[in-house]
């Protein structure tokens, strides 16, 4: 098969966020991925690469040359007994899920969601939660580059630790992540408890994590409650319980009771209070076990926006107080609940968690909905704690703004010069985060 390549076509993004590129390119082999980026630098146009479009924001968004990887998808090699496989960067999570289960292995975390492709995930820093467990960028063994005159780096800890801490979590600004070498573990099971707790007890629990595999905390906006919901590990020997039942009610509360709420929301902004107080009293304590990546993924399918913050560790407890208290002075229709999710330091220089262990404060609503100033008062709250934001959601922080809070910030950018020197990789998103990439630019002191 010969290289798909439109001109002048609309492309839209997993969240509905839509653009018009000048060229739309979905090359099939690394060749043609070489040639993509020649022909691209030869008009002058820069190019973004994309994997699903698996983002809340416009970071999956241009006008100029955009390239996916639908095709490049290939699972090179597994290696069972070193716990390691190597795959293109655009193969998707969920795909993998099954094809490591079909080798007894696991990915050892993954999100709420494996739509994304692995090469995506890994450079906006996905994230599971639990303080043991590295995100998927953090389980990278070694990474395959393609720069921007077409050469192929190989990259790991050992042969170019600089470039390899970089392009962990590098936003594609460093060039195309054309395969990934990641860390995976023997297949396990999960068994998830969600408990009902007080919104008092919820916050002395964020204050002070419990030791286990993964562990997050829902606050329901407007009530005195909270759900803990703990994940630990066990062999695949365990037995499952049926998951049928399970989901059919996972399903009912996240996508059915939920869409629901949103035209409440939507259409009686005032009654969500008493909406919210109704429907913490619904039962929520529930076990269920099953196969990991069953447990970690979550079946939701409604349309909402969302923001994440990762703020140190000591701080978290004050800033999911901060979200209460924005949430009690602006009173915002939010009928989702609010996540707390938890994450260890990781090295890559990018990383919102880059060397400091994070309570990463997050908040969700159904589209159609202001929020505007309590999302301006959250994220007052987050930068003043020292949060970062998540970079595949929104936010309203920019370089100037970023830059003080990476501490590698300068090292990326003089790597980002040395690699990209014509500023090929980029988009409106990337400068407005990264700042615009030229050799002579001035960058920006951390």
């Amino acid at each position: 098969m010969t290289m798909a390549t439109r001109t002048e076509s609309d492309w839209v993004n997993w969240h509905q966020l839509g653009c018009r590129p000048s060229h739309i390119a979905e090359p099939r082999s690394l060749a043609e991925l070489r040639t993509v980026l020649r022909e691209a630098a030869g008009r002058g146009s820069r190019v973004l690469v994309v994997g699903t479009g698996h983002s809340y924001n416009d970071l999956s968004l241009t006008s100029e040359t955009l390239v996916t990887l639908k095709y490049l998808d290939r699972v090179e090699h597994i290696d069972v007994d070193q716990g390691l496989i190597r795959v293109q960067g655009g193969a998707r999570l969920a795909e993998l899920c099954t094809v490591l289960a079909g080798h007894h292995l696991a990915f050892a975390v993954l999100g709420d969601t494996a739509g994304q492709t692995i090469a995506g995930a890994i450079s906006t820093g996905t994230h599971g939660t639990g303080l043991t467990k590295h995100s998927l960028s953090g389980q990278v063994a070694a990474l395959q580059l393609m720069l921007a005159d077409g050469s192929l780096r190989e990259v790991s800890a050992e042969s170019d630790p600089d470039l390899f801490q970089a392009a962990r979590c590098s936003l594609g600004a460093l060039g195309v992540v054309t395969a990934v070498t990641i860390r995976v573990v023997p297949a396990f099971t999960l068994c998830r408890v969600d408990r009902k707790v007080s919104t008092e007890e919820g916050l002395a629990l964020v204050g002070d994590p419990p030791e286990i595999d993964h562990f997050k905390v829902w606050f329901l906006p407007y009530t005195d409650t909270a759900v803990t919901s703990s994940a630990r590990s066990f062999p695949v020997s365990s037995p499952a319980r049926p998951r049928t039942a399970q989901r059919l009610r996972e399903s009912f509360l996240i996508n059915g009771l939920m869409s629901a709420a949103g035209a409440v929301a939507r259409q009686w902004p005032r009654g969500v209070p008493a909406m919210n107080r109704g429907m913490a009293n619904l039962p929520m304590n529930s076990t269920v076990i099953d196969r990991s990546d069953r447990i970690f993924v979550l079946p939701i399918s409604i349309m909402h926006d969302t923001f994440e913050y990762a703020v140190p560790l000591e701080h978290g407890r004050a800033a999911v107080q901060a979200m209460l208290d924005a949430i009690d002075s602006t009173r915002p229709p939010l009928a989702l609940p609010c996540e707390v999710r938890f994450q260890p330091a990781e090295q890559g220089w990018l990383d919102p968690h880059y060397d400091q262990p994070s309570v990463c404060v997050g908040a969700a609503w159904h589209r159609g909905v202001d929020v505007s100033a309590f999302v301006r008062r959250v994220e007052e709250a987050c930068r003043d704690l020292g949060g970062r934001p998540h970079w595949a959601k929104p936010h309203s922080l920019a370089a100037p703004d970023l830059a003080p809070l990476y501490p590698m910030w300068n090292r990326f950018q003089a790597l980002r010069a040395s690699l990209d020197p014509t500023g090929l990789f980029g988009s409106t998103a990337i400068d407005r985060y990264l700042g615009t990439n030229t050799s002579t630019r001035e960058i920006p002191n951390s």
